[in-house]
């Protein structure tokens, strides 16, 4: 398809939106791919190619040509092309409906009582790869307006609630799933304004226990281990990707100097922000001295050359 009255498209404010629900991401072997936008959950397709995911809890996956994963939001995840590869990106928040009669917080009642883990690709089916080939292919002609995206994102939730057990939707979504969508999405959007879990609590009005029980419910864990873990992964990432000096990072998230950054780095990685960054950098180096953004948002995308 070729887009006709280009600049006609291009000049509705309806193109000029910053942040698309769809982006498209082409990277040679060896790119890596670091997420640095992460306040909405991402669900990637892998169209082609071979890329290994690194969550910031240490897990990892290898995810190929036809797999679909899921990244949580606020969730630090690197991905390294293992080969070329293009990945087709789907960002949600909020109550989102697999159709109009069922919406996702509904899966929570089919996830296992014992089941815990923050990784479960699907295989994409037939439909879903022909969806993907198409939407990839309108987008890259330029095809960007939000209607478009809106409407091609409610198409795909209702191939995944057509195609897949509701079982195997709750194990694939189950790191978004909380008995109260507001109250977890408050916390993840806003929680890093906020520097411990008393001041979470008053911003929304309750009682330390109440907050610190309705958090346990949402999320499975406590409050200030699930604080713990998102500031060691922001901390994690800035010491890996960034050009900030460690007194920079230091001051940043507040620790008293960077004496104290590497004592928590130790406790936290087992390692100094000084080995930290020099392993992160002698990976960077092996895998091609290349990396760019998993969320980079383009209004025309032009793939990368190969």
């Amino acid at each position: 398809m070729a887009l006709q009255y280009v600049q006609e498209h291009l000049s509705c404010n309806l193109y000029l939106i910053k942040h698309k629900i769809f982006i498209i991401r082409d990277a040679c072997r060896g790119e890596i791919i670091q997420r640095t936008d992460p306040e909405k959950t991402a669900l990637v397709f892998v169209e082609k190619g071979t890329i290994l995911v690194k969550y910031g809890d240490g897990q990892e996956l290898l995810a190929q040509t036809n797999k679909l994963y899921l990244l949580p939001a606020l969730i630090q995840a690197t991905h390294t092309a293992l080969e070329d590869t293009r990945l087709l990106v789907c960002h949600f928040s909020g109550e989102i409906k697999l159709c109009t009669k069922f919406y996702l917080q509904q899966l929570t009642q089919h996830v296992a009582p014992n089941y815990r883990s923050m990784v479960y690709p699907l295989e994409a089916n037939e439909c879903i790869q022909t969806y993907a080939r198409h939407l990839i292919n309108a987008l890259n002609e330029g095809l960007g307006c939000i209607h478009y995206h809106t409407i091609k994102r409610d198409e795909f939730f209702l191939y995944l609630r057509a195609g897949y057990t509701k079982e195997a939707l709750a194990r694939f979504f189950y790191p978004v799933l909380g008995k109260d969508i507001n109250f977890k999405d408050f916390i993840i959007e806003n929680h890093i304004h906020y520097k411990d879990v008393k001041n979470l609590a008053n911003a929304m009005n309750l009682s330390l226990s109440s907050f610190n029980r309705k958090f346990k419910e949402s999320f499975q864990c406590t409050a200030q281990d699930w604080l713990l873990e998102r500031k060691s992964e922001r901390v994690l990432a800035d010491i890996k990707m960034s050009d900030l000096s460690f007194a920079e990072i230091a001051a940043k998230y507040h620790f008293s100097s960077p004496s104290y950054l590497t004592a928590f780095c130790k406790r936290q990685f087992h390692e100094t922000p000084n080995e930290i960054r020099n392993h992160a950098l002698t990976e960077f180096n092996n895998g091609g001295g290349k990396r760019h953004t998993l969320t980079q948002n383009c209004n025309y995308h032009t793939p990368n050359a190969a």
